[in-house]
C-alpha cells in the first residue's frame, strides 16, 4: 500500500513537497485490510456496505452510494451528502476513453 499524495499541477510539482509512506503486507500481517477497511469507512461515513472483503459487493455499495450522492448535490437544496464522495463530473468532450 503506498499513502501520498497524487498532486501533479505546477503548484504541487514545483513549491509543495510531496512526499509518500510505502507499506508492503505480508502473509503474517493482516494491517492492509484493516486500513483499507478504516479509510473507505471513513470516506462512505461507515455506510453499510462499503467496507470489508466482499468486493463485489462493496463495488455495488459504493456506486449506490456515489449516485445518491450526486443527485443530492446536483439538486443543491442544501441538504447534507450522505458522506464526503461523489461522482467524477467532467462535461468535457475533448477527451475520449479509448482503451
Amino acid at each position: 500500500m503506498i499513502q501520498g499524495s497524487a498532486n501533479i499541477n505546477l503548484r504541487s510539482m514545483l513549491f509543495d513537497s510531496e512526499s509518500a509512506i510505502a507499506i508492503q503486507d505480508t502473509d503474517h500481517s493482516n494491517i492492509i485490510p484493516a486500513m483499507r477497511n478504516q479509510l473507505w469507512g471513513l470516506r462512505t461515513n461507515n455506510r453499510a456496505g462499503c467496507t470489508g472483503s466482499d468486493y463485489e459487493g462493496i463495488f455495488d455499495a459504493w456506486d449506490k452510494l456515489l449516485n445518491e450522492n450526486t443527485q443530492l448535490w446536483k439538486e443543491s437544496q442544501g441538504l447534507p451528502l450522505m458522506s464526503s464522495v461523489i461522482k467524477f463530473i467532467d462535461h468535457s468532450t475533448k477527451l475520449q476513453d479509448k482503451d
